[in-house]
Parts: structure tokens; sequence; C-alpha cells
């Protein structure tokens, strides 16, 4: 282990002899001649200190050299054989077959590790095959306490390992799990349950009619049948613009019609470009503000009879509001799901739909509490059908229907990711690949080295008569790993902070695309002063991940990189409005893009998820950000940023000792030296800023992570621990 990475465990393992007295030279006996293998035992050591905490914070992902250890289960060894393919000395490089794996279990607790380095073992017997000259050892941390899907991660396991099986390396696999399940249609039933029910609400509102209904007008009653479609004009092209003139007898537009038509163009009208957030509380402050406008309308003396219609019709879509909220407008929760059925009269299935905090609708858990997904991942969009008007006046309406969209959309229609690709963080997991060290004396195990520096330097092994770069033998008595174990994982460090006081909005920018006659000085931006709670880090989302990794932690063949890992176990969502917040700790895959061998590897996005807590509204990348309301911005993690194109190996101090086994590997074995930005057993650091124009990047979404077109909103200084370091790149601009 690096002593540059400040990853906590400096583990090693050792195999001793558990034989009293023999004297070198003569039989041993625990040499089984007819099985061919030698009784030895199984030591771990482990230098680490303190006690787990909760959260995937530095505690648990073993992030610093204080931070407690927290046990190796499910532990699995595997022996090769010295052959002309494998000679002494050598560790495994490519996909080949072992000689016996052993099963071990839980290997190392929590408990086990101390500060006294040599109280921080654990013996298992175990027999050795003659001629034994490699060992690979796999590990996971145990998982506990609350939440700890994403406070410590979520993986398979070895899931394709069994009994006939054990040997081949081609079957061990590590595999990120989806935080959606997704049945053999390809979709999560409870997850359509939610977005059905609440499509069922907006459209029940949407359709908002007077179905031969009496309005009253000086005192007389007068039958109606009247849409709020006929209030816009609805194009070929799915244009929704509020219709001019009265659709009774073409006269002008009243100002109540005009407010009804104003309103629905709005709510449904999405832009190009534009993402329309579609979570339940969304959608509900969506529903406030609506009905904000309806309550004016409900307070208005109608002075015409068509006054009076149009009165009646705003009434009945403030009614339709109120049978599926509750609450004071504008701020409005969701009723129980039985009410939204009962209102909007659906039929589908609501079996699923369940409350699970303790106050509040169930839909207004969705995404984020049922399902434990970013707000962003749930998205609507309109589908309409064209309307046959004259002149301004609407004389067959049109209609207007909501949907989810599979995809969720991010910069463009051909820039999209769905919420099933969407997966919790990664596990704690140990990998060893050695050459061993052998000898005929027996070793006791307070005579092993101490630590990682005393492990790797060959002076330490000089009062037994150790052997480097060896094999077994039927004399050999005491067996050790040369090299140590380490992380399988890569590990993510980042935290946030701003680097202007005054943040700007889009308004100007939104507002001249609405209409190019404004000048430069109309419209100016909003501003935001930034304060230690303008706004709240609720997520971090690492994109271009692979999901599966193989026997060497590296992405296997045909990874795309298209999915992405949710971290919200967040150490403190606190964002000071100087220097930068509580580091973040995300465990993650190397990323390692094979296809890319001897070019530049992959750039991983970055995507912050922020609430809105600056008391106001403020325009982002394409529309607005309510307060309250969650947003995103992106920043670019580059790995050839300000480094040689030529050396690829620039900028990483790379292992010398201990870790040759690191791969990926040239065909001789050794260690292909390319930087990328995350590599196993390396925690990358990411310091992001929030800058004075980023709130013109957020987006109201999740956004696309692997598109390289998405406009960038973070300042990051982007290191590796071991040395190499990006200096105030500024993006987006």
């Amino acid at each position: 282990m690096r002593k540059t990475i400040y990853f906590a465990l400096a583990g090693a393992i050792a195999l001793a002899s558990v034989v009293a007295c023999n004297k070198e030279g003569t039989d041993n006996p625990n040499y089984n001649k007819e099985t061919n293998e030698v009784l030895t035992s199984f030591v771990f050591n482990v230098a680490t200190a303190n006690t787990p905490q909760t959260k995937m914070t530095s505690a648990n992902t073993q992030a610093t050299s204080s931070d407690g250890f927290r046990g190796i289960q499910d532990a699995r060894l595997l022996s090769f054989l010295r052959s002309s393919s494998l000679a002494d000395g050598s560790h495994i490089h490519d996909v080949t077959t072992a000689n016996k794996q052993y099963a071990l279990g839980h290997v190392m607790s929590p408990s086990d590790a101390t500060t006294d380095q040599s109280k921080s073992h654990r013996v298992i017997e175990l027999a050795l095959p003659n001629e034994t000259n490699t060992l690979m050892f796999y590990g996971k941390a145990p998982k506990t306490g609350e939440n700890a899907d994403f406070a410590q991660g979520k993986i398979n396991y070895l899931a394709d390992v069994t009994n006939a099986n054990a040997t081949d390396l081609s079957h061990y696999d590590f595999e990120l799990n989806r935080i959606v399940d997704v049945n053999s249609s390809g979709y999560n039933d409870k997850f359509r349950q939610y977005g059905d029910l609440i499509l069922a609400a907006l459209n029940f509102i949407t359709s908002a009619e007077l179905n031969n209904e009496n309005v009253t007008f000086e005192s007389v009653n007068y039958p109606t049948t009247l849409k709020w479609t006929e209030f816009v004009t609805i194009s070929d092209a799915g244009a929704i613009t509020p219709a001019t003139k009265d659709p009774s007898d073409g006269s002008p537009m009243c100002s109540i019609g005009e407010i009804l038509g104003e309103s629905l163009a709005t709510l449904a009208t999405i832009n190009l470009g534009e993402v329309r957030a579609g979570s339940g509380p969304a959608i509900s402050r969506t529903m406030g503000d609506l009905l904000v406008v309806m309550n004016n309308i409900h307070a208005y003396t109608p002075n015409t009879l068509y006054e009076a219609k149009a009165k009646a019709l705003a009434d009945k879509i403030k009614s339709r509001i109120e049978s599926c909220f509750e609450g004071t407008a504008p701020t409005l929760t969701w009723k129980v799901v039985s009410d939204v059925v009962t209102a909007t009269s659906y039929a589908g299935n609501t079996s699923d739909i369940i409350r699970i905090g303790s106050t509040g609708s169930a839909l207004d858990e969705y995404p984020m509490i049922a399902f434990n997904l970013p707000a962003g991942c749930s998205q609507v969009t309109v589908t309409t059908t064209k309307s046959t008007d004259t002149d301004g006046r609407v004389t067959t309406p049109g209609t207007i229907t909501w949907s989810y969209l599979a995809n969720v959309q991010v910069f463009s229609a051909n820039s999209t990711t769905s919420c099933y690709s969407v997966y919790y963080p990664a596990e704690i997991c140990y990998w060893g690949n050695s050459p061993i060290r052998v000898t005929n004396e027996n070793v006791i195990e307070s005579e092993y080295p101490q630590g990682v520096a005393n492990w790797d330097a060959d002076a330490s092994w000089t009062s037994k008569n150790w052997v480097k770069n060896a094999h077994v033998v039927s004399t050999t008595r005491s067996v050790a790993m040369q090299y140590n174990i380490n992380y399988g994982t890569a590990l993510l460090k980042s935290n946030v902070g701003y680097s202007a006081a005054v943040l700007q909005d889009n308004n100007h920018a939104i507002q001249v695309a609405k209409n190019p006659a404004l000048s430069a000085s109309d419209e100016p931006n909003a501003e935001i002063t930034v304060t230690a709670s303008t706004f709240k880090l609720k997520g971090i989302l690492v994109g271009g991940v692979a999901t599966k990794v193989g026997w060497n932690f590296l992405p296997v063949s045909g990874s795309t990189f298209a999915q992405c890992i949710y971290d919200k176990a967040i150490a403190s969502d606190a964002i000071p409005a100087s220097g930068q917040g509580a580091d973040n700790y995300t465990l993650v895959w190397d990323n390692w893009n094979e296809a890319k061998r001897g070019q530049k590897q992959n750039d991983v996005y970055i995507c912050l998820e922020f609430e809105n807590n600056s008391g106001k509204d403020f325009w982002g990348q394409h529309n607005i950000i309510r307060n309250g309301g969650i947003f995103y911005i992106i920043g670019k993690l580059d790995p050839d940023a300000g480094r040689s194109t030529t050396d690829r190996s620039e900028g990483v101090t790379w292992p010398t000792d201990g870790l040759q086994c690191l791969p990926p590997h040239k065909t001789d074995g050794t260690t292909l030296k390319e930087r990328r930005v995350f590599i196993q057993d390396f925690m990358t650091t990411a310091n992001f800023k929030i800058g004075a124009t980023s709130l013109q990047s957020a987006y109201s979404t999740v956004p696309d992570l692997r598109s390289t077109q998405i406009s960038l909103g973070l300042s990051v200084d982007l290191k590796w621990e071991t040395g190499l370091v990006f200096n105030n790149v500024v993006l987006g601009q």
C-alpha cells in the first residue's frame, strides 16, 4: 500500500507452519504425500485504528489512516502452481485457472484491528499444494448500520462463482447494483405505479371542463360546455399559444380568458432544450403556482357572460387541484393516495404506492424517498393533437396529454439516460495477487514483519532464512505473500465551495431567447448573494461508469461506460460561504477503458445535486429553479488536463515495490502505467467550485453525464493523491 494514498488498510498475508519443533532438512510431518499438500497457517496482518461511523464518509470508505478498519468477510484464496507460463516470482496477469480455491469466510472483524499491530492477526490453517508459487486473495468489508447500501455501497460479489468453477478466474466478477430493479420487461412495476397516478392527476387537471353545467350571470343560469383547451391554439408541430378570440362569437378574448390561455400555454409548453421536473414535490410546487392564478380569478367579479363562463371554468380547475393537493397556495403537498384515486377516478394498480416517511403523502416521496433516486430522474413531457382555429378563434380544441420520459432528456433528444441506469456506489473490496516467500523454519505469529513498510522491505525477512520469489516444497513450513493486500475499489473524494460571493442566474439569456428585441441592458440577470445556507448539497452522481469488473477489478470486455453511480450519503449538506465544504467519499470502480489503451482515457462527468435554499427562484440553463427545488450542475474530470499527451504515465506516482501486480498489464505482465481518473487502490480528489456564472449551467433534471456537449458550470481542482494536480480549471467558459 502506498503511503501517499491515504487509505487506511495496510494489509498483508502470511502463511506460517503450525509445526512446533522440526529441524531443517527433516521430513515435514505436515506434508501429506498422498495429496501432495503442506499444512500451513494463513495469517492476515492489518494496521488500522478507530471505529466505523455512518454514511459514505471517510470512515465507511476507510479513506484516511485514522479511520477504523471495518473487517473482511467472504474471503477467498486461490493457489497457483509453478509452470512454464508461471515462473517463480510471478503474479497473475491474465485469465487462468487456479489449482485450488479456499473459501475462508469472515477472516477479520472491526474489533480485530487495533493500534497495536502485533495483535491485528488472524490465523487459519490451510493445506497448500506443493509447487504453489502464486497466491490470489479476494475479500470485502462487512456492511453494518443504517442506510448501508448507500453508506457502504452495494454490489453483486462473486455471484457467478460456484463450487464447479471456483478455480476459473473468468467467473470472478463484481457488479454494481441498480437502485431500482427491473423486471423481465425492462421496467419496475412499483416505479410505474407512482408515475401513472401522478400522470392521472396532471391529465385530470389539464382536461378540466364544464360539461353542460349552469353558469349564473345576472341571476340567469346558462347551461355551458367549455374546455380549458379552448383557450389555446395548438399547431401541427405542437406549439401551444393563447387564443386571442372568444370561441363563442369571435370577439376579442376577455381578460379571464387571456389568463386561462396564458396559464395553460405556460404550463404545457416545453421548449427545445428545456426539461420539466416530474418529481412529486416538483409537481406539487407547480400546482401551487397554478392554484394562485385560479384563486385570483375566483376573486374576480365578471362583467360579461363569457367572463362568467371563464371564471366558472377557472373554479373547476381550482377544484380539481384542491381534490389532489392540500395546503395553502403556493405551498401544496399531495393528498393521500386514496384521495387522489377517488378524485381522478383512477382505475390502475396502486397497491405498491406506500408512504415511507412519517408525514405527508407517498406521492411527495417520489422518486427520492420511495426509490432512493435523484429527484431529476422523473421528468414529464407532453404530447398534443392539433386544434382547429380561425384567426385566433378555436372552433375544435386540441388535446394535451402528460407522460413521463422513459429516458430523461438533458441537452437534446439524443442525450438521454434512464432511471434504471442509476446504481449504488461500489463496496470496499480487497485484492491480493502475489508471488511468495518460503522458509523451512517455523515462524510464530509475532515474528512476521509488522506494517506495510516492513513487509515490503527485504531486510525484514532475514532472520528466518526466507527465500523470495520461491515455491512450496515438501519441506516448506512457512509461506508469505510478498505483496500486500490492497483495495480492488477506487475512491473519489470530493467537496464543494464557492469561488464568488455573488452568483448570477440566466434570466437575461432566457428572456432574450423569448424576445430578441430586448437590449443588452434589458432583463438583467438576477443576483444571489452567497451565505452558508444558500444551497445544500444533496447528492453526487458519477457518470460514465462500467457496472461490472472482472477478476482484476478492471471493467469487463464490452463495457459501455453508460451508467452512473448515485451517492446520497453526504457527510454534510452545508456549503460554507468561504472555503470548501466537508469531504465526501464515493466508492467506484477503476474506469480503465481497454479500447483506449495507449490513448487518452475517458473523461468523467460528476454531477452535483443541490437544493435551492436561497429564498429566491432563479433561471438555470433552460428553465426556472424554484426556491426549495432541486437542481444539478456538472463538472468534468479530464485525466489529461495540463499533462503530457505522449507520456501517459505523467502525474501519477506509480508503485514500485509491493504493487507490480497493478492492472492493466503489458504482455510481459508488468503494470501498464497509463493515467486515468479512477485507479483501483487510489483516491482521486476533486475540489469543486460554484463560480459567478455556474447557475447559468444549472439543470432542473438529471443530465446525461456521457454527453461531450454538456455545458459545464463547475470549477474543478482535480488531483491524484500521488501528485496529479489540476489548478483552477474553470469549466463552461
